[in-house]
């Protein structure tokens, strides 16, 4: 049994990966996109499989938490959007960046900051409305999550959005990357989010 964790990029289509999926004899996939993509990127076989996800622990009651008072304060009384994860330009961040520095100028939303959760392997503009949190354990991550106004998922390569389902888990509404079919079955199903078309360049 293989457990691909796939999504459409271009390493999959190196040839390596048509000898792993032949010796493949059925698929545990995390959603129905996933096992829809391997399905058509390898055409010539017959992969058999079903989807399983993964399985998440409801969030019990927050206990009070240094790292997130820190970073209220930074915060202050603004109203704040949320990203988890690797702060990566293949995850969508620059992308992300540029769409909520336009937004903030163009609506004059002074009170409205975005919180990146996460390493930073791309350089983030100075800007007052920007805040890094860089890793922060589970419960600054909850804290950060549960006084959102929602989530915001950039990326265009997922087999599955762990930040969403967080999300949902404290009633929160997701803004996913369309052009990612996986977090936009993943919204359609919830019904917990909608997403944004972004062009694609080349």
């Amino acid at each position: 049994m293989l457990v691909p964790t796939a999504h459409d990029e271009w390493p999959i289509y190196l040839s390596i990966f048509d000898k792993i999926f032949e010796r493949a004899r059925y698929l545990i996939c995390n959603t129905p996109e996933e096992l829809a993509f391997l399905r058509k990127r390898f055409f010539s076989l017959d992969l058999k499989g079903e989807v399983v996800g993964v399985g998440f622990d409801p969030v019990s009651e927050l206990p009070p938490d240094s790292q997130w008072k820190a970073l209220r304060e930074r915060i202050r009384s603004s109203q704040l959007l949320l990203y988890v994860g690797r702060i990566d330009e293949s995850k969508g961040c620059g992308t992300l960046l540029e769409f909520f520095q336009r937004y903030i100028a163009e609506f004059s939303k002074r009170d409205l900051k975005l919180v990146m959760i996460g390493k930073p392997v791309m350089e983030v503009p100075d800007h007052s409305q920007l805040l890094t949190a860089g890793f922060v354990p589970e419960a600054t991550k909850f804290h950060a999550i549960r006084a959102c106004r929602f989530m915001v998922a950039p990326s265009p390569y997922k087999s599955l959005c762990f930040a969403a389902i967080e999300a949902w888990l404290m009633r929160k509404p997701v803004l996913a990357n369309g052009n990612c079919s996986v977090l936009r079955g993943q919204c359609m199903r919830s019904n917990g989010g909608l997403w944004y078309a972004v062009p694609i360049h080349g």
